[in-house]
Order: C-alpha cells, then sequence, then structure tokens
C-alpha cells in the first residue's frame, strides 16, 4: 500500500467521524456551531481565529473547535460565571 493511499485513506476516516449523526461531530464544532455557542456572528469568529484568540483546529480548509476547549476558554474570560448567575438568584 502507497503512503500517498494510506494518507488519503487516513483523512477519509477522520473525515466520516467527524461528520457523524449529522452535523461535525459531539466533540467538534464548525464555524456556525461555534458562532451559536459563543453568541457571536461568524464574522467575529473568523476575526477571533485570525488574531489566535480562541482555540482551534484547521482540517484541511476546514476550521473545526474542540467543544471542551471552547468551554474553557469561555471559563477563562473575565466576568462572572454562569455558577455565580445561578448561585445568585436563589
Amino acid at each position: 500500500m502507497s503512503e500517498q493511499y494510506r494518507k488519503e485513506a487516513a483523512g477519509q476516516a477522520v473525515q466520516r467521524s467527524l461528520t457523524a449523526q449529522g452535523g461535525v461531530g459531539r466533540d467538534y464544532l464548525d464555524v456556525p456551531e461555534a458562532a451559536a455557542l459563543l453568541n457571536r456572528t461568524e464574522a467575529a469568529i473568523y476575526r477571533l481565529v485570525a488574531r489566535r484568540q480562541i482555540p482551534h483546529r484547521k482540517y484541511g480548509r476546514r476550521l473545526l473547535f474542540k467543544r471542551r476547549e471552547i468551554e474553557e476558554y469561555l471559563e477563562s474570560l473575565p466576568g462572572v460565571t454562569l455558577e455565580e448567575v445561578c448561585c445568585e438568584r436563589r
């Protein structure tokens, strides 16, 4: 089996796993999903990526975001956390 064929097969396997369940997958978000999670526009997400302010990965020309890393990114931002908001309402 040639090296080129092996790389193509591995890439196809990754693509299948990323697109499982009708979306990118549970662990990974694409740009529209990340924008929805962060309550930002897609253009704002692209700006954050260009400035390297948000954790991301590139798969070919596709931008992907690990859900866990985005949640950690949100927690690292200054301001009130979700837990603090929940406790104040009681």
